[in-house]
């Protein structure tokens, strides 16, 4: 393969055309911030949350249970929980754009009501053209999304 294996993977699977693609991305936990389980509350969210980004992005797609494990702090005990990661790519990212208050306004929900520490999102993509791939992982704390009680334990 010369030049740009990109177009060229295109052609040989025999898409009509290659799109550069955005894709924002949820990371939904089955634990809240004391290790408890918030399951199965946490699935009106992730409903939610496929029903809002499919009416926004055209689509959105939840992966099965992924797991994985952390520690807030070194000393700290590791904390093991089951994530649902829930993405969608923008078919119109003005749309998206527009929309966007809404997508905060269920994230930060999830994170109140579901007592969480924080809400984890991921934001990837390709400029048009395809000069340049980005990927951009955000943290979004507890004070943002509940200031009046998160100096609470």
């Amino acid at each position: 393969m010369a030049g740009d294996f990109r177009d060229e993977l295109g052609v040989l699977l025999g898409a009509k055309e290659t799109i550069a693609s955005q894709k924002f991305t949820i990371y939904m936990p089955d634990r809240d911030r004391k290790n408890n389980s918030i399951h199965p509350a946490v699935e009106e969210y992730i409903e939610s949350a496929i029903r809002l980004l499919t009416e926004i992005n055209l689509g959105a797609t939840r992966l099965p249970w992924a797991e994985g494990s952390f520690k807030r702090a070194r000393e700290q005990p590791t904390v093991t929980e089951r994530t649902t990661i829930i993405y969608s790519f923008l078919k119109e990212p003005e749309v998206f754009l527009n929309q966007f208050d809404r997508i905060k306004e269920l994230l930060y929900k999830f994170g109140n009501e579901m007592n969480q520490d924080e809400v984890f999102v991921e934001f990837s993509g390709e400029t048009e053209g395809g000069e340049h791939f980005y990927q951009r992982a955000y943290s979004i704390e507890r004070q943002t999304f509940a200031p009046e009680d998160s100096q609470q334990s």
